[in-house]
């Protein structure tokens, strides 16, 4: 459904995004956020993808929903230098140790009638980043919205518009 939302944006804008989007899925026999092994796979897939294709590495962003959305927490702290931003969608985590990604700008989107993973969860990572003072995070709560908020979030230009400005130099900088 993601992958939908993101062909009907770059449709409206006329074909011409220069992008490249590579969108693993998880193993029907794995929980990927969950296994170690996943991420040691991940972690090596995203240095091929590069070799593989032309992509601008100072670029790379990461993004995910649910249980992807934990996935993209884990595979931004183990490939801190990796990613321009990352954008996390109705997306938990256990792990608050955020200090390998101080300067990667985050944007996380979480619907306040969630009730597959819990805004409780939401609450700890916003208290954490304030707490690290890391450099640039925004929230946005689709107040009316439940587990199920992709396509909303995946509709939107500005979700687009807002990674497409992130890049790994301006990082130390302030985010737009």
């Amino acid at each position: 459904e993601w992958m939908d939302a993101f062909l009907r944006e770059y449709k409206r804008i006329g074909g011409k995004l220069d992008a490249i989007v590579i969108a693993p899925q998880c193993p029907d026999e794995s929980h990927w956020a969950d296994d170690d092994r996943e991420e040691e796979k991940l972690v090596q897939f995203v240095p091929q993808m590069s070799e593989k294709y032309n992509i601008d590495t100072n670029r790379m962003y990461l993004t995910g929903l649910s249980m992807g959305g934990r996935c993209t927490w884990k595979l931004a702290l183990a490939m801190p230098d990796a990613f321009a931003a990352i954008a996390v969608v109705c997306g938990r985590t256990n792990t608050y140790q955020f200090e390998t990604i101080q300067d990667m700008p985050i944007w996380m989107f979480h619907g306040a009638q969630d009730s597959t993973v819990d805004f409780s969860n939401v609450n700890s990572i916003l208290k954490r980043l304030y707490e690290k003072e890391h450099s640039y995070y925004k929230l946005t709560v689709l107040p009316h919205g439940s587990h199920e908020i992709w396509n909303t979030v995946y509709d939107s230009p500005e979700v687009y518009e807002w990674l497409l400005c992130q890049s790994l130099p301006e990082n130390t900088e302030q985010a737009n």
